[in-house]
């Protein structure tokens, strides 16, 4: 249904007119996909839908825990990244500083100037390390990080979705007890429902005026049936789509972070590892 341009077009207006037409259009093509895909989507034990619901409120706080501690680590192995890059680049100055350093000559030991060589190779693989390490903290934290940081958000917008649906429950209990309100009224004889009790101090535009019954009950019966297919549309739309949707979404980031943050490290390290690998050959063949 996300693809369907009849549906996106259905659920897609912004104007009351425009969608109290679509609402009354019973041919709406995109109308009659959406009622279809909510009906069909909702399961009819309520056990089912209640048992699914709270299962997934469950997953969604284990997840958030878990994420969040994931996060804080990921920052924290960036800073450490940092530090580290800075501690090779120093390390390497140290080295090739050594390999420079001046030598006197002395007959008597030709080998004062043997230690050059290999501390040179080794200043110079901390140099390539130096360089590449760099590039790590920004995949941690560009990538790694605002990834997770992402799922942290679309966990967050998960659960708003779950609240939405238990709202409308909520609001569908309320207009519910309304309606057995004023049909209780009715069979106890009473003709038209209670203005508000603030009505002799504010103007009669903003207090509401007494009704008859049979009217109070219709609307109530509306606002009440109305109420019932918006909390059967949020229940369909989360089963036929939006918990499938969820679980996909999250083990697509995950891959996603896998692949990139590999691509970033095994280039980065690829080359220190080439570097120190021909440093070892050069030793060798001396």
């Amino acid at each position: 249904l996300r693809f369907d341009t009849a549906v996106l077009e259905f659920l897609g207006q912004q104007d009351d007119v425009a969608w109290s037409r679509y609402m009354l259009d019973t041919t709406s093509e995109g109308g009659f996909s959406w009622q279809a895909a909510a009906i069909e989507a909702n399961p009819t034990d309520q056990s089912i839908i209640d048992n699914a619901i709270l299962d997934h409120k469950k997953q969604l706080t284990l997840h958030e825990k878990q994420l969040t501690k994931l996060a804080a680590s990921v920052k924290s192995m960036a800073t450490a990244s940092k530090a580290m890059n800075k501690a090779v680049i120093k390390c390497a100055e140290a080295a090739n500083n050594y390999s420079n350093v001046p030598i006197t000559e002395n007959p008597d030991n030709n080998d004062r100037t043997s230690f050059k060589k290999p501390i040179a190779l080794m200043g110079g693989v901390l140099n390539v390390w130096g360089r590449k390490s760099a590039l790590e903290p920004a995949i941690l934290i560009d990538v790694m990080s605002t990834c997770i940081d992402y799922e942290l958000m679309s966990v967050s917008a998960f659960r708003d979705l779950l609240s939405t649906r238990d709202n409308h429950y909520i609001e569908f209990e309320k207009l519910s007890k309304k309606h057995t309100e004023h049909s209780t009224a009715k069979e106890t004889g009473k003709t038209e429902t209670k203005g508000s009790r603030f009505s002799e101090f504010l103007p009669k535009s903003m207090v509401a005026q007494p009704k008859p019954i049979e009217d109070a009950i219709e609307s109530a019966k509306i606002a009440l049936d109305t109420q019932e297919e918006i909390c059967k549309a949020c229940t369909g739309a989360l089963f036929n789509t939006e918990f499938k949707k969820f679980e996909n979404d999250r083990a697509s980031q995950f891959k996603l972070i896998v692949s990139m943050v590999g691509a970033g490290m095994l280039k980065s390290q690829g080359d220190v590892a080439k570097a120190w690998d021909n440093s070892t050959a050069n030793i060798k063949t001396d």
